[in-house]
């Protein structure tokens, strides 16, 4: 842990990874130094991320028409501060339809028979909703601010017994 002043991509730099895993993060991580260093410090370290909307990429080959390998350019800033960084990267994007709006992934697993397209998807949802959870925690510790209205107290009670 660090202190306040220093930013969640600061402290994610010395996250501790094991081999053979992937990593569901948030696209405030898409960072190329960062995604790069994280898969080649190990074995099979991946990640899975939803792409910005207007992520910057030339599509190297089409599995499907929701599914590519793309080329991803390294900014000129980011290679500024790391000259090691490779002018290019390459992720696999994939394009699914949930709750009625098109999303966009990066994922550092290539293979696209073994790694489907929902499968991501499904992944990235489970995150997804653990941070929907993480939310509603920190809503309502914030609405009890040192007491509980009636109806959420023993939701408070219950989950930390703080309230």
């Amino acid at each position: 842990m660090g202190g306040m002043s220093q930013g969640e991509l600061t402290l994610a730099v010395d996250l501790q990874n094991i081999d053979q895993s992937l990593t569901v993060f948030d696209r405030a991580y898409f960072w190329a130094a960062f995604l790069l260093n994280w898969q080649s410090q190990g074995q099979d370290r991946h990640s899975l991320m939803r792409a910005k909307d207007n992520l910057r990429h030339e599509v190297i080959v089409q599995h499907d028409e929701h599914d590519c390998l793309v080329s991803i350019p390294v900014s000129p800033t980011a290679r500024k501060i790391d000259p090691q960084l490779p002018s290019h990267w390459q992720a696999r994007l994939i394009l699914v339809q949930l709750g009625g709006r098109k999303r966009r992934f990066i994922t550092s697993l290539m293979d696209a028979s073994r790694y489907t397209v929902q499968e991501l998807a499904k992944l990235y949802m489970q995150r997804w909703e653990i941070e929907l959870g993480f939310l509603e925690i920190k809503h309502s510790l914030q609405s009890c601010n040192g007491r509980c209205e009636a109806n959420s107290r023993s939701w408070c009670d219950r989950s930390y017994g703080v309230c």
